[in-house]
């Protein structure tokens, strides 16, 4: 069975039931990983992942149910789920699936990303070219090396929505260790970071041109959360190496407010399940407990960030007057008055910037 059949029987399945809308969102990542270490690969590996959710309104409640599988038997399973959901539900709130928007822009994301081949090469390139970049470089660190994901998701509901956004997303990490006077530190070299926040502002300014206020402040408090990111990262990697210069953020544009959401969704969760987890590791392996520090504040906003981006996602068309709060320390992100300090690293309330 394939995606496209098993969505069709499944909508069609789920109205069968008694479900008066629904709505099938499917999620799925390729990604090649390649790591370098003295001359050699040191790790490769390829993995496929992904799954289906259904979500739909049964007597005005929201139920909902997932799998990774996309078989007959799923279809069963799923439609029963959000029944059984439903049924537990007892917020009185109103609940609804949102049908989507009138049109779409087209946002060309996916690149030529090369062969597994090629991949090696540049992995094992980054390597042998960091050790020639300053003197003090006498190795590259284990985690030297790139990865490359694309991403695929997919939306398609009862109302007749039916869209697909994919898009390549490539990471390459050089992380050199270098013999200083005093100590041997790891460089942690985090410019692709500095995509985040002009995204972030580019989704700001579309979702305000298409009349989301209550997002768009959501995205600039985002943005002006990536921008704290890449300062503390920064001063991390200037202690260690003197005269690095920061890169220059690139320029980013924005599509439709709820797809905007969704890829701002997928980037926080992989900071947060991957990319993080990276620097944390290998930031405790030197022993430098500054950087395990603000690697793992930064990992646990970057968690409610997505957090905030689904709920949004969930809301699009129900926005309340809500005003979130930025922690200036770590880049935490609250939703309304309900909180004293932060939950991440305790600064307080009233030293939290208002959007």
């Amino acid at each position: 069975m394939t995606q496209d059949q098993f969505i069709r029987a499944l909508l069609t399945a789920a109205q069968e039931a008694g479900i008066t809308a629904a709505e099938a969102y499917y999620q799925s990542e390729e990604t090649l990983t390649v790591r370098a270490f003295e001359g050699a690969v040191d790790d490769y590996a390829v993995s496929t992942s992904g799954g289906l959710s259904l979500r739909g309104l049964v007597g005005g409640r929201m139920g909902s149910a997932y799998t990774e599988a996309l078989d007959e038997q799923a279809v069963d399973m799923l439609v029963r789920g959000v029944l059984e959901s439903a049924a537990l539900i007892t917020d009185e709130d109103e609940q609804f699936i949102f049908p989507g928007s009138p049109s779409y822009a087209r946002l060309d994301a996916v690149g030529e990303r090369g062969s597994a081949e090629e991949q090696i090469d540049f992995a094992l390139s980054l390597e042998k070219i960091g050790k020639t970049l300053d003197p003090h470089v006498k190795r590259m660190g284990s985690y030297t090396g790139m990865q490359s994901v694309r991403e695929t998701v997919r939306i398609v509901n009862t109302y007749g929505l039916d869209v697909q956004h994919v898009q390549d997303v490539c990471i390459a990490i050089a992380m050199a260790i270098a013999d200083a006077p005093e100590q041997a530190a790891p460089a942690f070299h985090a410019a692709f970071k500095a995509q985040a926040w002009p995204e972030a502002a580019a989704f700001a300014k579309a979702a305000k041109e298409q009349g989301y206020d209550q997002i768009a402040r959501l995205f600039e408090a985002t943005s002006a959360a990536e921008q704290i990111h890449i300062g503390l990262e920064y001063a991390l990697v200037s202690e260690m190496e003197p005269g690095y210069e920061k890169p220059a953020a690139p320029e980013a544009e924005g599509a439709q407010t709820d797809l905007n959401l969704i890829t701002g969704a997928n980037g926080e969760i992989f900071e947060t399940s991957d990319m993080y987890p990276a620097f944390i590791k290998k930031a405790q392996e030197e022993g430098n407990n500054k950087a395990v520090q603000v690697f793992t504040r930064a990992k646990l906003a970057e968690s409610v960030h997505a957090e905030r981006y689904l709920a949004a996602y969930n809301d699009i068309d129900a926005a309340d007057d809500d005003t979130f709060y930025l922690c200036p320390i770590c880049g935490y992100i609250h939703k309304g008055e309900d909180f004293e300090r932060c939950p991440i690293c305790f600064c307080t309330k009233d030293k939290f910037r208002a959007f």
